[in-house]
């Protein structure tokens, strides 16, 4: 501590003086602190006046119980069961057995990189990284049982070592289609948390304000991008489906009855039905953005890419979100 207010400050202080003074910042926080948790009570009256339909849940029991804010959650969202949704987080002990005592049939996905950074922690090898997103990002189980095959080859003992994972939580081969999102990653949590990361050191109505604010101004700028939006999708997904207009240029496509295609893309042939809405690659029915297979047959067809794409890809939905 000497050093660095020598070298941020210029000024020269002795390790006596520099521990009186941390212990009279201690004891002034520890006042602010009590101060603050008994004016809780009146933050939450607050901001139920000021924000009509808020959930702001204050618990008094002493510790911690599994479960406690999921239980708010789910009563507040009405996810029932969870069966129709989709969570995805870090490895935390804790929100893992919530997940499964809470919401027990919801889909709960572990972030792929927090897999791969535990598992690959003592070495540097970019090649296990390589198959590791390869792994990561597979849609089908052959795919999967493939790579990991790649990776058996490669390295035995990672391959038993990530086999211990358990890839049914991190690797889309295994993900549940119809949830319209094919994320392996936890990105925005990680990015909510570096942004409070400062707030999170103030005293607690001092954090829960900054938190608020924050919120409260990233999702109105959110609301002006999305009202002036001129497009039918967002950017993200028009920049997908262009992707997969240019992509259908690589496919050989043969027609079949009942409204049937066969399609050879690369080594591998695939079956697209049109009717039911499902490509053998399985990444339609997982993003709800026609693949570079389906692509192929419906500009065959003289129709829109855009048509075949699920609403929640909309203006309108990006809108109503925030």
């Amino acid at each position: 501590m000497v050093a660095e207010i020598l070298r941020e400050y210029g000024l020269t202080v002795t390790e006596d003086q520099c521990a009186k003074e941390k212990t009279k910042v201690l004891k002034e926080r520890k006042v602010t602190h009590q101060e603050h948790f008994a004016r809780i009570f009146d933050c939450q009256a607050e901001i139920f006046r000021s924000n009509l339909d808020t959930a702001f849940e204050i618990e008094t029991i002493p510790g911690t119980i599994i479960g406690s804010l999921q239980r708010m959650l789910s009563a507040k969202l009405d996810l029932k069961d969870g069966k129709k949704f989709t969570v995805i987080s870090d490895k935390q002990s804790g929100l893992v057995k919530a997940i499964q005592t809470v919401i027990l049939e919801a889909e709960h996905r572990q972030c792929s990189r927090h897999i791969m950074d535990n598992w690959k922690r003592r070495s540097h090898d970019m090649e296990l990284q390589r198959l590791f997103w390869k792994i990561a990002r597979s849609y089908t189980v052959g795919e999967f049982n493939g790579y990991m095959l790649e990776l058996k080859n490669y390295n035995p003992s990672a391959y038993d070592s990530l086999l211990k994972t358990n890839p049914r939580t991190w690797s889309r081969a295994f993900f549940k289609v119809g949830s319209c999102c094919n994320d392996t990653l936890n990105n925005l949590s990680e990015s909510f948390n570096r942004t409070i990361r400062q707030a999170r050191r103030k005293p607690l109505l001092e954090m829960l304000e900054d938190i608020r604010r924050q919120c409260m101004v990233h999702n109105a700028k959110r609301y002006i991008i999305a009202c002036r939006l001129k497009t039918r999708f967002t950017k993200r997904a028009h920049a997908e489906i262009e992707k997969m207009i240019v992509g259908e240029q690589a496919c050989e496509r043969w027609m079949a009855r009942h409204n049937k295609h066969e399609i050879k893309h690369g080594d591998m042939i695939y079956e697209v039905d049109m009717s039911a809405r499902t490509c053998g690659c399985i990444k339609w029915q997982m993003t709800g953005i026609p693949c570079v297979h389906v692509a192929s047959v419906i500009i065959e067809k003289k129709e829109k890419v855009e048509d075949y794409v699920v609403d929640w890809y909309t203006e309108r939905m990006w809108e109503l979100t925030y």
